[in-house]
């Protein structure tokens, strides 16, 4: 049998993709065009209206891509609006993030094959691919750790849609990133819904961190692996994780990606984000005073309900101050069964477009300055199955001709002027 697996959205979508693709792979199901498939899965996402569209859209593709595919829906999208997808075809199944596992299993039980009219054949041993068998055709691999949010910003609807909080149990962690090392894997990037809201029976991410830097650092090729963070928030940041960063001297990223959202207080109030203003300048502060290399990125709403002009300068204000290497600029786009949707004070939509474009802007100019003040450093690169490599501090670049794909190339920034003035991060090879 043939599968395809359609995904959009966040880095744990596509943690939750690599996972499915690795479950049919364990049943020695074929990875296929969705065409030519069997199963399909489209696992979607919700976060904004753009997204849900484009969900809604990708289901509707996988089901004119043939006329007998089996069509598994799954994720934040279909867990808001589960009747919706059904009703694009008899052959969607929907089903939940929490059930799906369990949901595959009994459609493909190892160690059997399921055959093309549906009878189910006992397989050889030696015909089945081994348990993990299976890694993603990238170089830099996501890990799960943790699911759902308990935080409920006025904005969002994904903790409707993912539900509570829990995270992975520290063993299975430790199991699946040991496995990724011994595969080759040299950059693994930690994910979760709120990654720094880990616990498993007292063990916090630094711990878990902690813990898989000791597993892994004497891999066999003698060269260990580097760990990323993922987005996390800035009340998750503690003086255990910072000192933990800067004591691993790179096989943590010196970059953390921490969500701002807005730089006013009334605002992040009104979010329902549990921090002000002043506490995030002071978290940023830290960070580059404890560890100066560090590259600090961030998501920025701007024409959240009720924002002033006023609102809006202080967010450039704080953006400034905080001088990110980057910054994700998001137009608010009001989520139904969110308290923000409900409000009357909705900015218009050509407010928030030229509020988007001024903050893209200086977005774009810190960027510049980030770029310059990395001349002449030296960072481990990742080389990526596409040809480009990603820097420690997020920068990406094309690599060398002829350097193995997964492999860490020490480098050293230069920089340069595109044509129209802005600044291009180039790099050297240290021979």
């Amino acid at each position: 049998m043939k599968y395809s697996v359609l995904n959009l959205g966040c880095k744990v979508n596509r943690v939750e993709s690599d996972h499915f693709e690795r479950m049919f792979h364990s049943r020695a199901l074929v990875p296929s065009d969705p065409g030519d498939a069997d199963i399909i899965i489209v696992n979607t996402c919700t976060v904004t209206g753009d997204a849900e569209k484009k969900a809604r859209r990708l289901a509707r593709s996988a089901v004119r891509a043939n006329d007998r595919a089996h069509i598994i829906i799954t994720g934040c999208a279909s867990a808001i609006a589960p009747d919706v997808f059904e009703a694009m075809s008899e052959r969607i199944t929907v089903v939940s993030k929490h059930d799906i596992d369990a949901y595959l299993e009994g459609l493909f039980p190892i160690p059997c094959m399921n055959s093309a009219n549906g009878d189910v054949l006992s397989a050889a041993e030696d015909e089945m691919p081994p348990e993990g068998g299976y890694m993603p055709s990238r170089s830099r691999v996501g890990v799960k750790i943790q699911d759902g949010c308990d935080n409920e910003c006025s904005y969002c609807i994904v903790c409707k849609a993912r539900g509570a909080s829990y995270s992975i149990g520290h063993d299975k962690v430790l199991a699946e990133i040991e496995l990724l090392v011994d595969s080759g894997i040299k950059e693994i990037l930690l994910t979760g819904i709120d990654l720094g809201a880990y616990n498993d029976d007292g063990y916090s991410l630094d711990a878990l961190l902690r813990m898989a830097l000791d597993a892994t650092a004497s891999p066999d090729d003698g060269c260990p692996p580097r760990f990323r963070i993922s987005s996390i928030e800035p009340t998750s940041i503690t003086d255990g994780l910072i000192s933990l960063i800067k004591e691993s001297k790179g096989r943590i990223c010196r970059h953390l990606h921490i969500p701002l959202q807005s730089g006013s207080d009334k605002v992040l109030t009104e979010m329902c984000r549990h921090y002000s203003v002043a506490e995030y300048a002071s978290l940023i502060a830290k960070l580059k005073r404890e560890i100066p290399e560090i590259s600090i990125t961030t998501d920025i709403i701007v024409g959240f309900p009720g924002e002033t002009e006023s609102d809006f300068e202080a967010t450039l204000d704080l953006a400034k101050k905080c001088a990110f290497s980057n910054i994700h600029v998001f137009p608010y786009s009001p989520r139904a069964l969110t308290v923000a949707a409900e409000r009357q004070d909705q900015i218009a939509p050509d407010v928030k477009v030229s509020r988007a474009r001024k903050l893209r802007a200086l977005a774009s100019r810190l960027r510049d300055e980030d770029a310059i003040s990395r001349e002449g450093t030296t960072e481990l690169f990742c080389v990526q199955e596409d040809g480009n490599m990603m820097s420690e501090s997020y920068y990406e670049h094309r690599a060398p001709a002829g350097v193995a794909e997964g492999a860490l190339l020490e480098m050293t920034f230069v920089v340069s002027r595109r044509r129209a003035g802005s600044t291009l991060l180039e790099c050297e090879h240290d021979e």
